[in-house]
């Protein structure tokens, strides 16, 4: 039975992500040849079912929800990747309450075969 002086608290338990930013790689002559991931924090997550209306909302906006996730409560900048495995994803709409921040994301295709930005 749980009374009212017990702790509510949220469960990260689906694995780590990885925060952080673009850094461009270039070779001798400074002109750029690449990118590659550069991670600022790694955050536990918890992955989320996506609704319908998580699904209209990110077709209205030209994006595809191709992940969703919650973490403990943090301040996120919109411009930041987010790297799962190894697959990097754009953040494309934050949304929080008291105890988690939540993650709309869209996958971002690696390995130079395409990008979709």
């Amino acid at each position: 039975m749980i009374t009212k002086n017990q702790l509510n608290h949220e469960v990260y338990n689906d694995g780590v992500l990885e925060y952080g930013f673009m850094s461009p790689i270039y070779d001798k002559s400074n002109k750029k040849i690449g990118e590659t991931f550069t991670t600022n924090s790694l955050y536990c997550f918890a992955e989320l079912s996506k609704r319908n209306e998580d699904l209209e909302l990110a077709n209205s906006l030209g994006y595809s929800l191709d992940k969703k996730v919650k973490i403990p409560i943090r301040k996120i900048s919109p411009n930041a990747k987010v790297k799962i495995e190894d697959e990097i994803y754009d953040i494309y709409k934050i949304d929080s309450d008291k105890l988690s921040t939540y993650l709309y994301l869209k996958l971002v295709i690696i390995n130079d075969k395409r990008r979709n930005s």
